[in-house]
């Protein structure tokens, strides 16, 4: 009678076993994810690190760049050039040449003026 009872009685506890598996493999896959969104991270922010300094060199480079060009652009540098013969200059014809702001010069009956209403007040 004994060879019966032991038949229908596991000699290894397979569900017991087969839970810890499960949850050690839970874990295990918890903790590479852990790792992987680690080291996703510290490699974003070195990218972000790289491109703000890259930003920097970019912004530093541009002023020295106006700086540069105001002054190859100010009068005295041009006129420099000039005496130099580097740059060639024509005149401006007078037709060409556009007076803004004047005192009614030329100003006919069919002139745009500005014109200020003012309300007297009672």
């Amino acid at each position: 009678m004994s060879l019966n009872r032991r038949r229908h009685v596991n000699a290894v506890p397979i569900a017991s076993i087969a839970t810890w598996i499960v949850v050690a493999a839970f874990f295990g896959t918890t903790g590479v994810y852990y790792v992987y969104c680690k080291n996703q991270l510290h490699t974003t922010g070195a990218a972000i690190k790289r491109l703000e300094q890259e930003r920097d060199q970019l912004k530093t480079h541009n002023e020295a760049m106006r700086s540069r060009i105001a002054l190859l652009s100010s009068r005295q540098e041009l006129q420099r050039l000039y005496n130099a013969g580097a740059i060639k200059l024509m005149p401006i014809p007078p037709e060409r040449i556009v007076h803004l702001g004047e005192d009614d010069r030329g100003a006919g009956e069919d002139a745009l003026r500005a014109v200020a209403n003012q309300r007297s007040r009672p």
